[in-house]
Parts: C-alpha cells; sequence; structure tokens
C-alpha cells in the first residue's frame, strides 16, 4: 500500500513543472494551469463517498478502478498537446481525479483496526509520507528531465510525457492484493456518539490536515511561476527545485519514522508546524526587506516548508484514531474527513499558489503565516485533549510519556534533539550567508577596480565590516558543528544515565550560552555597520589623492552604491545571524534544565546522609 500510494503521488505531482507552460502553449493562464493541478482532488471528493458505499470494506476492488481511471485520464492529458484542445487537459485531470481517491484508502488501511494495532499507525503514516516525498521529488524531476530533452513529435514530446508516464506507470498498482482474508464488516450496527471535546478534535485535526496540505500545495504551484519571473525558471529547472527540496527532507522522514513512534503525535504536529512556520517566516522577512531574494535563501525556505508540514502531515489521521472510538464505523469516517481535508487544501492551494504572482508575495506568504497561526491559536487550547491516554498493553508511562516528564535515563531527550537540530540549521545557514556575502562582495570590488584604468587607482576600504563579519562566520561554523555534534552523541549514546550525552550537559550549556553571547555580541557590530556605515572610498590620479567632495559628486552621478545596506547579501548578513542567537541560547537552556533535572533526580535516588547525632560524654566512674 505505501508504493501504490508513492506512486499516486507520483501521477498527481508529475505535471507540476510544467503545468503553466502547457496551460500558456494551449491559450490559457498560470492560473489555469494551477486549477489543473487542483481539479482532480475535487473529482475525488464527489466520487470518494459513492465508492466508499461499495466497496464492502476491501481494498483491491476499490484499487482496479483507480488504476483505471488514472490510465484513461492520463492519456487524455497527454492527447490534448495533439488535439490543440485547452479544456481535454481539464477533462483528463478531471477523470484521474477519480483514482486519487486512492490516497484515502491508504490511510484507511494504514489505520483499520482490523489490520493495524495502535502501535504501528503513526509509523505506517509516517512510511505514507515518506511515499509522498518520493512523488513530490520524482515526478517533477523527471518529467522536467523529459521537458528538457523534447521530443520532435506530437504524441510525446516535453508537455505531454507527464501522462504518458503516469499512465504505463500506474497498472503496476493492480497486482497488490490488500483485503483481508475475511473481509466482513468489523462495524457494529450501532456507533458511539462523540462528546464535544471529541467533535472539537475532530474538526481541529480536519483543519490541521487541510492546512498542511494547503500550504505544500500553494509552494508546490507558486515555485514554477515565481521563480520563472524571479529567476528565469524553466520547467526543468522548477521540477529540480521542487525535487531537490523535497529530496533534502528523506534523511529527516527517515528519522521521523525511527523515532516518531516513541512520543506523542500532538508533539510531532507541533515540531513540523514550527519547522514549517519557520520557512514561511523567513520566506516573508526575506521578501519583505529584499527587493531580489537569492536562490539560495529561497531554496533553504522552500526546504523548512516540505520538510515541516510533510512531518506534520504524518500523524493527523493516526492522532485522530487515537481518540476516537476504535470501530471499523469511525475508521472509514476518519478516513473521509481527512481526505476531504486534504483535498480542499490541495485545491485551494493549488489555486491560491497559481496566483501568488497577481496577488503578491508578501500578500501570499502573510494569508500562508496567518493561516498557520489561527491553528496554533486552536492547537494550544486543545492541548491536553490531544493527548493520547489508552489502557491494556499501550501503556502511557512506557510508551506515550510526555518528553518533558520522560521516565526513562536521559532527560529532556527530544526538547534537546529538537533545539540542538535547530541551533544547527540556522549555524549553518548563517554560515552559508555570511560566506556568500564575503564572495559577493570581493567580486563587486574586483568589478569596480577593474574599471579604473589609466592613472586613475581606486581603492575600495571594507576592512571594518571584514574583521566584523569574519567574526560572526566563526562562531556560526563553531555552533553548527557543535549541535550537530551534541545531536549524534544524543542520538547515538543515550541508553544510560551516565552516558556522554548526559555527562556532557555542562560543557554543552556553557559552550552554547557563551557561542551564543559572543555571536550576540558580534552581530550587534555587524548590523550596525551594515545600517550606518559605507565603503570607504579614496581614488588618486597620478599619485594625487582626489577630494572626497569630488569622489561623493561623481558617485551620485554615476548611480554607485558605496552604502553597506544598499547591497542585498548584506541585508541578509544583518538579519538571518539573529536566528541562529535566539535557538542557540534556547538550545543552551534546554540543555541547562536537562541538567538540572538530572541532578535533582540524582539526589533523589541517592539522598544526603543524615548527620549524626552528638551522643555528650558520660561522667567517669572511676573513684
Amino acid at each position: 500500500m505505501v508504493g501504490c500510494s508513492a506512486l499516486l503521488q507520483f501521477s498527481a505531482y508529475s505535471t507540476v513543472s510544467s503545468a503553466s507552460v502547457y496551460a500558456n502553449y494551449l491559450g490559457g493562464s498560470s492560473v489555469f494551469g494551477g486549477l489543473t493541478i487542483g481539479i482532480p482532488n475535487v473529482l475525488s471528493g464527489i466520487v470518494l463517498i459513492p465508492i466508499t458505499k461499495l466497496d464492502q470494506g476491501r481494498y483491491t476492488g476499490p484499487l482496479r478502478v483507480i488504476c483505471a481511471a488514472l490510465v484513461v485520464g492520463s492519456g487524455l492529458h497527454a492527447l490534448a498537446y495533439r488535439a490543440h484542445f485547452l479544456y481535454l487537459i481539464l477533462i483528463g485531470r478531471m477523470i484521474s481525479g477519480i483514482g486519487y481517491t486512492g490516497f484515502m484508502y491508504a490511510r484507511r488501511y494504514c489505520t483499520d483496526p482490523r489490520l493495524v494495532g495502535i502501535r504501528r499507525r503513526t509509523m505506517l503514516a509516517s512510511w505514507l509520507v515518506i511515499g509522498q516525498s518520493f512523488g513530490l521529488s520524482a515526478g517533477p524531476f523527471v518529467c522536467g528531465l523529459l521537458y528538457k530533452i523534447g521530443f520532435s513529435n506530437d504524441i510525446f514530446n516535453g508537455l505531454t510525457s507527464p501522462g504518458w508516464i503516469a499512465a504505463f506507470n500506474l497498472p503496476r498498482e493492480e497486482a497488490f492484493e490488500l483485503a483481508p482474508s475475511n473481509p466482513t464488516d468489523s462495524a457494529p450496527p450501532t456507533s458511539q456518539s462523540l462528546s464535544n471535546i471529541q467533535m472539537s478534535i475532530v474538526l481541529f485535526i480536519c483543519y490541521a490536515s487541510g492546512a498542511c496540505f494547503f500550504i505544500l500545495g500553494s509552494f508546490e504551484s507558486a515555485i514554477p511561476v515565481y521563480p520563472a519571473s524571479a529567476y528565469k525558471f524553466s520547467p526543468f529547472a522548477a521540477g529540480n527545485f521542487i525535487a531537490l527540496g523535497e529530496l533534502a527532507t528523506f534523511p529527516f522522514l527517515l528519522l521521523n519514522v525511527r523515532y516518531a513512534p516513541r512520543y506523542q503525535d500532538r508533539l510531532t504536529l507541533a515540531v513540523g508546524s514550527i519547522i514549517g512556520g519557520c520557512g514561511l517566516l523567513l520566506a516573508f522577512i526575506l521578501v519583505l526587506t529584499l527587493p531580489h531574494v537569492p536562490i539560495g535563501a529561497f531554496y533553504v525556505c522552500w526546504f523548512l516548508v516540505a520538510l515541516g508540514f510533510s512531518l506534520a502531515s504524518t500523524c493527523t489521521l493516526s492522532l485522530l484514531s487515537k481518540r476516537l472510538p476504535d470501530l471499523g464505523v469511525w475508521n472509514r469516517r476518519m478516513s473521509l474527513a481527512i481526505q476531504y481535508s486534504n483535498f480542499v487544501g490541495r485545491v485551494s492551494g493549488a489555486i491560491f499558489g497559481g496566483a501568488a504572482m497577481d496577488i503578491g508575495m508578501q500578500r501570499y506568504l502573510g494569508a500562508l503565516l496567518g493561516l498557520l497561526a489561527s491553528g496554533g491559536v486552536v492547537y494550544c487550547m486543545l492541548w491536553k485533549e490531544l493527548k493520547y491516554c489508552g489502557s491494556g498493553p499501550l501503556l502511557v508511562s512506557n510508551y506515550f510519556s510526555f518528553p518533558l516528564m520522560d521516565q526513562g535515563t536521559t532527560p529532556l531527550k527530544f526538547p534537546r534533539l529538537v533545539s540542538l537540530l535547530l541551533a544547527g540549521a540556522w549555524g549553518a545557514i548563517s554560515l552559508g550567508i555570511a560566506i556568500n556575502a564575503y564572495v559577493k562582495q570581493h567580486d563587486d570590488k574586483q568589478q569596480a577596480l577593474s574599471e579604473a584604468r589609466g592613472p586613475v587607482k581606486v581603492h575600495l576600504n571594507t576592512s571594518d565590516l571584514f574583521a566584523s563579519g569574519t567574526v560572526v562566520t566563526v562562531v556560526c561554523g563553531i555552533i553548527m558543528v557543535l549541535c550537530f555534534v551534541f545531536t549524534g552523541v544524543l542520538l547515538l549514546d543515550s541508553n544510560a544515565r551516565s552516558s556522554i550525552a548526559t555527562r556532557s550537559l555542562p560543557i554543552q550549556f556553557v559552550s552554547l550560552g557563551f557561542l551564543a553571547v559572543w555571536l550576540f555580541a558580534s552581530q550587534i557590530a555587524v548590523s550596525n555597520i551594515i545600517v550606518m556605515r559605507s565603503i570607504k572610498v579614496s581614488a588618486s590620479i597620478d599619485g594625487i589623492s582626489v577630494p572626497d567632495s569630488v569622489l561623493k559628486t561623481v558617485e551620485r552621478a554615476l548611480g554607485a552604491k558605496t552604502a553597506y545596506k544598499g547591497y542585498d547579501y548584506l541585508k541578509l548578513l544583518a538579519i538571518l545571524p539573529w536566528f541562529t542567537v535566539v535557538f542557540t541560547l534556547a538550545a543552551a537552556v534546554v540543555s541547562f534544565m536537562a541538567f538540572s533535572r538530572r541532578t535533582n533526580r540524582s539526589s533523589e535516588k541517592y539522598p544526603p546522609a543524615l548527620p549524626s547525632k552528638e551522643v555528650p560524654p558520660q561522667p567517669s566512674s572511676s573513684a
């Protein structure tokens, strides 16, 4: 079933990189291209309930219908080029939408009480998201590559190849036999009604799932549109950009499969939303402050968004299945509710992302941040109710215990892991920004000096920024290395209370706290220099110095930029390392809290000995 879901994702995202170009070729717009990405979910939502009423609790029959619909729809999508008929793309994608009901069956399988126990639901959901990442990366990359190669016929070329690839690849899913041996409906004739709290949880989880897919879908639709304007991306480059972002999330999603069952689903949802929110916030700051966002910074934003919301989407259905009655009827209802939420998010997100340039990137990113913030408020209100408190073989005390109150041997393992990863990631980002600023400033200086010819000698002095920037670069590099080393130690050697990960806690919080203060002081100097100062320019003609007033007049006449704040890459250097300061300080605080908790537990385990009472001297009995 995981393989089926991965191939479905491949089919769904294979048209993303060339959708707008295909629509423009046939006389449509970029918004119409976004509509062709999202419209299959509308048809899938329409036919979802009739198919579930006819499936009789089995999986093989619906899977065959799914494959047939995808073959026909993908073929019509490809034939639109030959017919030169714009709406044949839409018709083909609508028929393919019938096949996308397979997403619901994949999720329903992972929470089917006849097949999967509570312990395995989060793990299987994580594998489904890995398949989703495969589709997000392989689909745009393969079809972008075919667009780059191109073919000189009207049947199979760069625009029609996504349809043909999907049509010939998907029938292999029919080989899977996934129905239970006794496909009887395990649902009782009457179902347990939900309380108000459970209904609130259902509504929130549906909102969270829809929001994750809305943000992912809108970003995937905006990437071929925004970089085409900002960076002159072709569909091949846009497909590679999407694929590289999703490919970078693979190691983290594999770690999630390994460690997610140890922690509550509500924590996974929170961590994923925070990571994705950092990507949205970073993109919003860059678009707000810079007239042209560097491609590397935009890639970091896409990576954080893809990682965060893919991680958050792993636990929505499993979390909901643990908070509702474990009955077959509720499994079907939960699957339908989550799938409809995903459909709504995909359709509206694809259309919204396709119109990102028409809306304006600042308004577009602000709307996504508002959507995330609204869900965060409701999440905080339902924090206690989202905790699973089961009984029987699944004990909360040893399986879903809250990491802050962990009864295990390593204190605050999960918060330390998250804080160290975030601090290390921002240290790496700031290090890259600092190196990029140095290289680009050096190139600009060399270009300016090369334009001075003859007896004119020009000298550009940037030693003030170079000295402070070097300190920031070194500190960010040290933070990155230390955080990743501490993370590796925490993951590999944390089985005992006397492990290196626990014994090195004093070194961790002292070193991270010192580096945070050091970077804070250095970043104040760098930010002040970039905002307040300029490049010191001096010139001479045949050894005679040119007065500063003449240089200023020439600079204004030529439109030359000497202020540091006039360079985009220096603005990034003035902004992004502050995030490294915050997350490094947070990692130091969490490490100190873990050290304090370890000390308290040690004192409870080995209480100090009671002072012995002094015995007064006895009078001598000798005569």
